[in-house]
C-alpha cells in the first residue's frame, strides 16, 4: 500500500464508511497520518453527503447518571438497504456539568449541541471521532429575547458558524476559526422576527441556513453563512396550510413539509425547491396519505427525504419508520440496540474536526 500514489490512497479510502476508515487509523503511522489529511477529510466528506441511500442518524436519549440525577446519551447508527441488522453505538461524551443537553443542528459532519436549561453552554463535537470544541459565552449589554439560533457552514471561507438573533435588533456570529463572538456583518434581519420564528427547525443548504417563520410572514427566513446577511424566501404561490409547515433536507435540497389535515384524505405534501431561491422551482414531490399508513401521524416526524423518494421518520419517540410512496406503506429497520425513547437527527459521518484540520 506505501507503494500507491497519495491520489489513489486518498480515492480508496474516501470510498469507506466512517468506521472502518476510522480503523485504518490504527493501522500503521502512514495510515494514521494520511486520516488526518485535509483532501482525505474533504473527499471523504463530499462522497459521504453525496450517498444518502445509507443514511446516518444521530439519536439522543436521556438515562439516569448515579441514582438521582439524568444526563444525555448521544448514539450513533447507519441504515441499510436490506433487513440486516444495523447496530446503534454508543457515542463516548460526557464533558463536566453538561448532563442534559439537546442536538440543535447537524452539518457537515459536525453537531451543535445545547444544555438543556442552560443556554450558554454549548458544543460543537464530532461524535464519530470524538473531538469537541466548547463555545464561549456570548457577553453582550442588551438583555433581549433569544428569538434564533443555528450551526451552519459557508463553503465560501471554508468555516462554520454558531449564528444566535436577539430579539430581531440584533444578530451575533461565533466562527470555530476565529474563535470569538462578533455582530454579524450584515447586521440584524431588516425585517420584524416574531414568536412564529421556528428556531428549532432549520436547515443549512448552499450554505445558507433556513428557518421556517409563518404568520404573519409566511416566509423561510435565511442567513447567508459566508456574507453574514439575513433574506427571505417564499413559499410556493397559492393557498398552503401556513399554519402546519416545517422544514427538511430534501437529497441536498431545501423542502418543506405542508400538513394538510383537513383536505378529504389527511395528506401530508413533501414541497421540495428544485433551483435554489427560485420561487417557481417550487414542487410538490412526494405526497403522504394519512389513512394508509395505519399508524397514529399525529406522533410523527419526518427526519429527511431520500433521493428514490422514501421518507425517513420518527414515530412516538420510539421508532424508526421508512415509507414508501410507490407503494404507501412503512417499514421498520432493523436496528440493534435502539433506545426505548429517543430524538433523532439525520448526520453525515466524517473526520471533520472542530479544532479545524
Amino acid at each position: 500500500m506505501d507503494s500507491l500514489p497519495g491520489e489513489i490512497m486518498v480515492n480508496i479510502l474516501s470510498r469507506l464508511p466512517i468506521k472502518p476508515l476510522l480503523r485504518c487509523k490504527s493501522v500503521c503511522k502512514s495510515f494514521l497520518n494520511i486520516t488526518l489529511d485535509p483532501y482525505l477529510i474533504e473527499a471523504h466528506l463530499d462522497r459521504a453527503s453525496s450517498h444518502d441511500q445509507n443514511p446516518s442518524l444521530i439519536l439522543n436519549t436521556t438515562v439516569l447518571n448515579g441514582t438521582t440525577h439524568f444526563r444525555s446519551q448521544l448514539y450513533y447508527t447507519t441504515l441499510t438497504p436490506t433487513q440486516s441488522n444495523s447496530p446503534c453505538d454508543e457515542v463516548p461524551f460526557s464533558p463536566l456539568n453538561f448532563g442534559e443537553f439537546r442536538v440543535e443542528g447537524s452539518c457537515r459532519g459536525l453537531l451543535f449541541l445545547r444544555h438543556r436549561t442552560i443556554d450558554d453552554f454549548m458544543f460543537v463535537i464530532n461524535p464519530c471521532t470524538g473531538k469537541r470544541f466548547e463555545i464561549p459565552k456570548l457577553i453582550i449589554a442588551s438583555c433581549g429575547v433569544e428569538r434564533g439560533i443555528a450551526f451552519g457552514f459557508s463553503p465560501k471561507g471554508n468555516e462554520y458558524k454558531v449564528v444566535k438573533v436577539i430579539d430581531g435588533s440584533a444578530s451575533y456570529v461565533f466562527s470555530l476559526s476565529e474563535g470569538v463572538w462578533r455582530e454579524a456583518v450584515g447586521g440584524a434581519p431588516s425585517f420584524k422576527i416574531s414568536e412564529n420564528f421556528e428556531s428549532d427547525e432549520c436547515v443549512c443548504v448552499n450554505g445558507v441556513i433556513h428557518w421556517s417563520c409563518y404568520s404573519p410572514l409566511n416566509f423561510i427566513v435565511c442567513f447567508d453563512v459566508g456574507n453574514e446577511v439575513f433574506g427571505m424566501i417564499p413559499y410556493p404561490a397559492g393557498k398552503l396550510q401556513l399554519g402546519e409547515v416545517t422544514l427538511v433536507l430534501f437529497s441536498g435540497c431545501i423542502g418543506f413539509i405542508e400538513y394538510d389535515l383537513n383536505s378529504e384524505d389527511d395528506r401530508v405534501n413533501i414541497w421540495v425547491m428544485e433551483d435554489y431561491n427560485v420561487r417557481e422551482s417550487w414542487t410538490r414531490s412526494v405526497i403522504i396519505n394519512v389513512n394508509h399508513i395505519g399508524w397514529d401521524w399525529g406522533r410523527f416526524e419526518i427526519l429527511c427525504v431520500r433521493k428514490n423518494g422514501e421518507v425517513l421518520m420518527l414515530h412516538r419517540n420510539q421508532a424508526l419508520l421508512v415509507y414508501d410512496p410507490k407503494t404507501m406503506s412503512c417499514r421498520k429497520p432493523n436496528i440493534v440496540g435502539l433506545p426505548s425513547w429517543f430524538e433523532a437527527v439525520c448526520h453525515v459521518g466524517s473526520l471533520v474536526s472542530p479544532l479545524g484540520y
